[in-house]
Parts: C-alpha cells; sequence; structure tokens
C-alpha cells in the first residue's frame, strides 16, 4: 500500500524554487547576458591539436592580439531588384582596389526585401570616398537591379570575443583545441592563416599545429537559432496532440496543455541556470532541449496513465486532487530511481571530462544533468498539480453540486471536468 502525500496542497511552496531562478535568470539575461556560441552569433573557428600541457588563457589572449592586428570589418548593405548573386558581386568588388582591403558577400532579406551584404575586411575602417568607390562598381555592374546604398556598420576586431574549447580523443590520447573568434565578422582566408602563424609560432614547444578553420556568418547563425526553436516548438506541438488523444478520457486537451507548460518550465530552467552560471550556449544546448523534453514528457505521461487507471478503480467516490495525489505518489519511487540514476551518470560524464579538460562534453553533461533534476521536478509537482487546478476551475464553474469539489448532492446528475 502506498503512502499517498498532498503534492497538489505543496505546490504553492514549491514553484517558488523556479520562480526564484527565471527571475534571477532574466536579471542576469537583461544585465549581463548569454554566453552564446559561435553556432548562434556567427565568427571563425581555429582549430589545432598539441601535445603536453596547453596554457588555454595565453592562447586566447595571443588569438585577440593576432585578429587586433588583422584589422577591422566594415558592413555595407546595399538594396535591388531581381535576381542578384553574391558571387557576382565578389567577382565585380575584386576589380575594386583599395589598399589593405579583401571583399566578402552574401545575399540576405528583412521584411521581404532583398540585399546583398558587402563586408570590406581589412587593416582599416572604410572611408566616405572608399564606400562611393564600392557602390560606383556596383551600381555600374549591375545597372538592371537598380542597386542602392543602405547603410553600413564598422565593427573593430578588438570588440570581438574569443574562447578556447579544448577536446580529446580517449582512444589514441589525442588533444585538441578550437579557438572560437564569436561575433558577426568574417574573417578572410589571409587573416585566419596569419593568425594560425602566430599561434603555431607562439606555442612551438606544445606542437601545435593547425587543423583548419570554418567560418559562420552572422546570417546563418540567425537562421540555425531560428531553426532550433522551430524544432523545439514542433516537438511542443506534437506533445499537444498526442497527450491529448491518448488521454482524452481524462480531459485530453487540459492534460496535454498542462504537460506543454511543465516543458516550457524545463526549458526556461536550464536556459536560466546557463545564464546564470555562464555555461557556453552552444548546439549542444538544443540537444539538450530536446532530449529533456521526451524525458520529462515520459514522466508525465506514466502520472497521467495512473491518474486513468485509478479513476478507472475509484470512479467518482475520489476527487480529481486525491486521485492526482495519489498516482503521483504511486509513481514517486520509481521516478526518483529512476532520474537519480540518469543524475549520477550525466554527472559522472560531466566530472571526467572537467578532470580531462574536455570542454566539449561538459557543454552537454552540465545542463542534462540540470534538466534531468528538472525534468522530474516539472513532471512531479508542475503538470500535476496545474491540471489539477485547472479541473477544479471548471467544476466550480459548470457544477457546482459535482462531486468532486463539495459532494453537497451526489445523487444529482454529473459533469465531467476531466
Amino acid at each position: 500500500m502506498h503512502k499517498t502525500y498532498d503534492i497538489i496542497g505543496k505546490f504553492k511552496y514549491l514553484i517558488w524554487i523556479p520562480i526564484a531562478v527565471i527571475v534571477v535568470g532574466i536579471f542576469f539575461n537583461i544585465f549581463v547576458g548569454a554566453n552564446l556560441s559561435i553556432d548562434f552569433t556567427g565568427g571563425s573557428t581555429l582549430s589545432y591539436s598539441y601535445e603536453g600541457n596547453l596554457d588555454f588563457n595565453s592562447l586566447v589572449k595571443e588569438t585577440e592580439t593576432a585578429i587586433k592586428d588583422a584589422g577591422s570589418q566594415t558592413t555595407l548593405v546595399y538594396s535591388y531588384t531581381g535576381t542578384l548573386e553574391s558571387t557576382n558581386v565578389k567577382t565585380t568588388l575584386d576589380s575594386v582596389e583599395i589598399d589593405g582591403i579583401t571583399f566578402t558577400t552574401e545575399n540576405g532579406t528583412s521584411d521581404g526585401n532583398a540585399y546583398i551584404y558587402v563586408y570590406a575586411i581589412g587593416n582599416k575602417l572604410l572611408s566616405k570616398d572608399n564606400i562611393d568607390k564600392v557602390t560606383k562598381a556596383l551600381q555600374s555592374g549591375f545597372a538592371d537591379n537598380k542597386v542602392k546604398y543602405s547603410s553600413k556598420t564598422e565593427k573593430p576586431y578588438t570588440k570581438t570575443k574569443v574562447e578556447a574549447v579544448s577536446s580529446q580523443d580517449l582512444s589514441t590520447g589525442d588533444k585538441a583545441v578550437k579557438t572560437n573568434v564569436i561575433g558577426n565578422i568574417s574573417l578572410t582566408t589571409a587573416q585566419l592563416d596569419k593568425i594560425k602563424t602566430v599561434v603555431e609560432t607562439k606555442f612551438a614547444d606544445n606542437k601545435i599545429e593547425s587543423t583548419g578553420s570554418t567560418t559562420v556568418s552572422a546570417s546563418f547563425g540567425s537562421l540555425f537559432f531560428g531553426k532550433s526553436l522551430y524544432a523545439v516548438m514542433l516537438a511542443s506541438i506534437f506533445v499537444i496532440i498526442y497527450v491529448g488523444i491518448r488521454f482524452k478520457n481524462v480531459g485530453g486537451v487540459k492534460a496535454a496543455l498542462s504537460a506543454l507548460i511543465a516543458l516550457i518550465h524545463d526549458i526556461s530552467f536550464i536556459y536560466f541556470i546557463d545564464v546564470i552560471f555562464g555555461i557556453t550556449i552552444d548546439t549542444n544546448f538544443i540537444a539538450v532541449f530536446l532530449t529533456i523534453l521526451g524525458y520529462s514528457l515520459n514522466d508525465t505521461i506514466v502520472i497521467y496513465d495512473r491518474i486513468r487507471e485509478n479513476k478507472g478503480i475509484y470512479g467518482n467516490k475520489k476527487s480529481i486532487r486525491e486521485l492526482t495525489n495519489i498516482s503521483i505518489s504511486q509513481s514517486l519511487k520509481r521516478t526518483a530511481v529512476t532520474s537519480l540514476t540518469t543524475f549520477v551518470a550525466i554527472v559522472t560524464v560531466a566530472i571526467v571530462a572537467a578532470v580531462k579538460g574536455l570542454d566539449s562534453i561538459l557543454t552537454f553533461a552540465i545542463p542534462m544533468s540540470i534538466g534531468t533534476i528538472c525534468g522530474t521536478f516539472s513532471s512531479l509537482f508542475v503538470a500535476g498539480p496545474i491540471y489539477v487546478f485547472w479541473c477544479e476551475r471548471k467544476e466550480k464553474k459548470g457544477n457546482k453540486d459535482n462531486i468532486y469539489t463539495n459532494k453537497i448532492n451526489p445523487k444529482n446528475k454529473r459533469k465531467k471536468a476531466y
């Protein structure tokens, strides 16, 4: 015989825990900001292999100095009509001679209008005369497209952020490190080669060697972020549909929306914890989101399944509050043991990653361990109570003599509140 706990009654006390985290997280998000990776902000990544113990702080400082020496970037934005490929624009600009400046280009859209972005990269920001030179080259080269100068943005590279992310192949012991140059800039091949040469010279004792470099444009970072949100939203929609259909005999829609609120709680909690402690938010973070969505939903469905079973056992003898308390209490041990096992496994991975300096694994393991606790909390203490309050509100509004609220006249015809 399971002991029944008044979980629903404790909701008004327990809910202050996530509320406090979210409020503090919002404060940090506004005044400190999230530590977004290059995947979301754009920038460049330089990868190296090395031996021995590498001073990552020194690596970051040397990279920052090399970037400062690499120059600055002026972004010119042009509107146009018809079709205009950025590769053709780049070919035209290659003939524009401005000392110390190279050009890269990309297409973009805003408010339904087409734009071409021209990045002038070099050891100086473009002067007005140089901007006029670029504009005239485009307007004469693409007269049919009615190219029109729109705006400019100047970004000295000294304002970029550099971080080092280490990793290790556990099977071979080979060590690697990535230096992420975060910011909406685009380093040219020549500039990347210059930075690599500086780093390889400064850390020759570690036999450091470049293994490649990549550049992520700011627009691609925004696009990736949008698609990540789309994936989370799509998963949430399927949650509503699935839970709504499966538990339609116990108020499917209310059960589904309560589960969705719990999932939003999980996402918010994990995000703000990362913001508060400055944990890097990268592609691993999206994987954590989707993993926790499934993990938390599974626990919530187990409780809903118990409610459905107990309704078949007790019928109208128990109120929805009593049924939910019984169901959560019955699932409490199973959920706690499963969550504890998962938590210990993930924390073990995090500890090994921290000892080995595997930052790429830490950005998954730490949010995942937090999400495991958060998902368990929301399944037990968020989804159930919200579901009960919603059902009780309908009972009070739709049938004051309903047995689930006051049991005044149990012989009267009753309406289902769930």
